[in-house]
């Protein structure tokens, strides 16, 4: 399925911003991965930069608190890498 709608990914940013404290690590690395990668498709239409910005501190947090496990440390580390 290919969305081209540039509204409806905007859309979906704005939920995972404003709703971030409720995805654990793991989901939180996997979509910041998800929308760089899709940005690279879009990089005009599609930018990503200020969500990818402001849950850095959220994903620091979520590291700092100590429940994280090795794979979603490793997915946060990948994530940003690709950002």
């Amino acid at each position: 399925m290919k969305i081209d709608d540039p509204v409806i990914w905007q859309s979906l940013a704005s939920y995972v911003a404003q709703r971030h404290e409720q995805f654990d690590l793991r989901s939180l690395s996997t979509i910041v991965y998800s929308l760089a990668f899709i940005s690279l498709t879009k990089p005009v239409e599609l930018n990503f930069d200020p969500l990818l910005a402001s849950l850095e501190l959220p994903i620091i947090m979520k590291l700092d608190s100590g429940d994280s496990d090795p794979q979603s440390i490793s997915n946060s580390i990948w994530a940003y890498s690709k950002s």
